[in-house]
């Protein structure tokens, strides 16, 4: 169990409110990267990228350091006799070397796209089952959480300043609505 001292901050945020506004977050960007991929634009769509998968390894590493401990300390989640912490654990291993694969790529290099897009169904899956089984039996559980959200929110702000990420989602936000309005425009022009 998770417990604050005086001299941490608290957040107020429970653990499942943000891990899921970080799944919607993750899922308007592979929604981004859709839009753009429709459109071909290359030097946003590895914006975008880019960004989704700084994103995801943060996420992961939340999940399997905080989250999921907490979580197989105060109830068992099994799914089809199989232990559902350990799928999700290789779905992040899986979505890892997605990311690895994609950071040696750029767009325009054969099986892009398409990594990207098996990236973005395999964390929609993900997402499905975390949401449909584990967060509901979570949220049934003993378990403090907005205590164990605020060390999720601390290790979180930790890893986004070691991955350096100020400016980074503003600038695939802005290359989004870049692509947007020029595609807007040509459909005028048209």
């Amino acid at each position: 169990m998770i417990t604050l001292t005086s001299k941490m901050p608290a957040f107020d945020k429970d653990a499942i409110a943000m891990l899921t506004a970080d799944h919607r977050r993750i899922q308007e960007a592979f929604r981004d990267f859709e839009r753009l991929k429709k459109r071909g634009s290359k030097r946003n769509k590895l914006e975008v990228v880019k960004q989704v998968c700084v994103d995801l390894q943060i996420h992961t590493i939340v999940e399997n350091e905080v989250f999921y401990p907490a979580v197989n300390g105060v109830l068992t989640i099994r799914n089809a006799d199989n232990d559902f912490i350990d799928e999700a654990k290789v779905a992040h291993v899986e979505t890892n070397n997605l990311i690895v694969q994609l950071g040696s790529m750029k767009p325009g290099d054969k099986l892009y796209d398409a990594k990207v897009t098996v990236l973005g169904e395999n964390i929609n899956h993900h997402i499905e089952k975390e949401e449909s089984v584990m967060f509901p039996l979570v949220t049934k559980a003993k378990l403090d959480l907005v205590a164990l959200g605020d060390h999720m929110t601390m290790r979180k702000a930790q890893l986004q300043s070691e991955m350096s990420l100020s400016g980074r989602r503003t600038k695939a936000r802005k290359c989004v609505a870049r692509a947007s309005v020029a595609a807007d425009s040509e459909s005028r022009d048209s």
